[in-house]
């Protein structure tokens, strides 16, 4: 997950900026989502079959509980980033 902030720090132009406990501070609450329905979307393809169905049903019931909080920019990239195909 580390990496994919970086690059999208690095797909931003933006260096990344650290916090005191080396956080990133200029990660988005839309860029989290989307890094979480991306890790998600990875786990509903996982060859172990308790591992999908969870993540399935963690993808589901997280989209159903928080969509209406989630930006539509982040539904968009999470789209055009192939998580819903």
């Amino acid at each position: 997950m580390q990496e994919r902030l970086d690059q999208t720090s690095t797909e931003s132009g933006l260096m990344p900026n650290l916090d005191e406990d080396g956080l990133p501070i200029h990660v988005t609450i839309a860029q989290l989502w989307v890094l979480l329905f991306e890790q998600l979307a990875a786990l509903c393809t996982d060859t172990r079959p308790d591992v999908r169905r969870s993540a399935c049903q963690t993808f589901f019931l997280t989209l159903n509980t928080h969509g209406p909080n989630v930006e539509l920019t982040a539904f968009e990239q999470v789209r055009d980033q192939g998580c819903f195909a």
